[in-house]
């Protein structure tokens, strides 16, 4: 369990996301899900997704889902960034 919350501690860090977990809440959070043997980059191998991306690992704001749906859900965050314009003249707010 030390492994694992250690582990998502450096990768957040390396990858500029704020860390506000303690190892006591991560290991309550934790308990109650198949995460520690079920954890994985296969389809079916448990993560632990940030709702709200720009909160970083914060408690209230990780789910314990599937792989897949968390790659679904960034696929789509990704998509709708990508169609969102700015407020400019000529787009009065509207993608169209």
């Amino acid at each position: 369990m030390g492994y694992a919350y250690q582990n998502l501690k450096v990768s957040a860090r390396k990858r500029g996301i704020g860390f506000f977990l303690t190892f006591e809440w991560f290991k309550d959070f934790i308990m109650g899900t198949d995460y520690l043997t079920s954890k994985g980059r296969n389809r079916e191998g448990l993560t632990i997704d940030r709702k709200e991306r720009h909160l970083g690992y914060a408690e209230g704001n990780l789910a314990v889902i599937p792989n897949i749906d968390n790659i679904k859900k960034y696929h789509r965050e990704e998509r709708f960034k990508k169609y969102t314009f700015l407020d400019t003249k000529e787009s009065a707010g509207t993608p169209f």
